[in-house]
């Protein structure tokens, strides 16, 4: 279910995936989903036509593993199921693939390129062609047409990387018969107006209901506290998705939620369940809407609008604070918003005794965050 309007700029969906009977899956509020995408079909044709494999792409292969941890792959195995499951045809190529590239290139030209992309000399350059456009893998291929076709099948697990693993904050209570995920599909214009789509979200974004997929939970980094603790929850955009499972897993709890979004009317995750939750009293909600007044109001201007009912809930309540969402100017912000909060309810600290008073709560488990890039 798509959980932003239709014609908001950002596609962000509700998930949730039923989990077989007798799994025995054991998750809590704050651990992660992890899940290991599949390339779509139509991107798997085209890595397979570049590199000239289409015509063995569905012949079965013998694969003798190196060390006893054998994958549980289905046999016999084909190419085209390694290229769907295995191999990150869609990913930006490191240095080391154009290294390897180069030892089975037949043409001078392309082997010397590729050696220069590969040699320390060679970095900007490499970072010009490859890093900054976010070329993928497949489009390599497709600037070295000589190269590509003469890649010895006895090399792709050394020459082609493997799909990484992504982890997404469960956004429902601990449940034995399902879990739900927030997930904000990834999709933006390079420097060369190329459209990209992040692998995993794109594959998520395409799945129908009855589709099965392999997942693992793992620990979160935040821990939440007995019940009888408040706690204070700063989550912008999707960083709300752990916060969600927070508090229904703490029905009746001091629950005190900061969330902001851009529009009221266009990103407000959640808006009917997070208002219900306030009516019924589980959960105190404090919007901020950066895009919808004359002035721009991030969650920080929120935290500092309430400064006394916060500082109230740190200092009397000994509440527990949680940041999550993107790392690049928020989780400073935030932080920053908190010392000044400490500061503005204690006319005789100084600045440094305040930022060190917020420092005092990391180091003692009370401020915990969760970002990420």
């Amino acid at each position: 279910e798509r959980i932003t309007a239709a014609d908001h700029f950002q596609d962000v969906r509700y998930l949730r995936f039923a989990i077989d009977e007798g799994q025995g899956a054991i998750w809590g509020p704050g651990d992660c989903a992890v899940l290991r995408p599949r390339n779509l079909s139509a991107d798997v044709d085209e890595f397979l036509t570049t590199v000239g494999w289409t015509d063995k792409a569905d012949l079965p292969l013998r694969i003798s593993p190196r060390n006893t941890a054998t994958p549980a792959w289905p046999q016999p195995v084909t190419l085209r199921w390694l290229c769907t499951n295995y191999f990150d045809i869609m990913g930006v190529p490191r240095r080391s693939f154009f290294e390897m590239l180069s030892y089975f290139s037949p043409s001078v030209e392309e082997r010397d390129k590729l050696r220069e992309f590969s040699s320390s000399a060679g970095q900007d350059d490499l970072l010009a062609y490859c890093m900054r456009p976010r070329r993928t893998v497949t489009e390599v291929l497709g600037d070295f047409p000589r190269t590509a076709p003469a890649i010895p099948l006895s090399y792709v697990f050394d020459v082609f990387p493997v799909i990484a693993e992504r982890s997404f904050s469960i956004s429902s209570a601990e449940c034995p018969a399902y879990v739900d995920l927030t997930v904000g599909i990834v999709e933006y214009k390079t420097i060369m107006q190329r459209v990209r789509r992040g692998v995993c979200t794109k594959w998520l974004a395409q799945m129908r209901v009855g589709e099965t997929l392999s997942m693992r939970f793992a620990r979160g980094t935040m821990q939440l506290p007995p019940a009888s603790t408040p706690i204070i929850m700063v989550g912008p955009g999707t960083g709300i998705a752990a916060f969600m499972s927070f508090i229904q897993s703490r029905p009746g709890a001091d629950n005190y939620l900061f969330f902001g979004c851009r529009s009221e009317n266009k990103d407000f995750y959640y808006r009917e369940r997070l208002q219900r939750w306030a009516d019924e009293g589980s959960l105190h909600l404090y919007c901020a809407f950066s895009r919808d007044g004359p002035t721009k109001v991030y969650v920080q201007d929120r935290i500092r609008e309430y400064s006394q009912v916060v500082w109230s809930l740190v200092a009397s309540q000994g509440a527990v604070i949680f940041v999550s969402g993107n790392a690049n100017r928020m989780p400073d912000d935030v932080r920053q918003a908190f010392a000044d909060v400490v500061a503005a309810n204690n006319p005789d600290m100084s600045t440094d005794d305040a930022s060190n008073y917020i420092a005092g709560l990391v180091k003692d488990g009370r401020y915990q965050e969760e970002c990420w890039y």
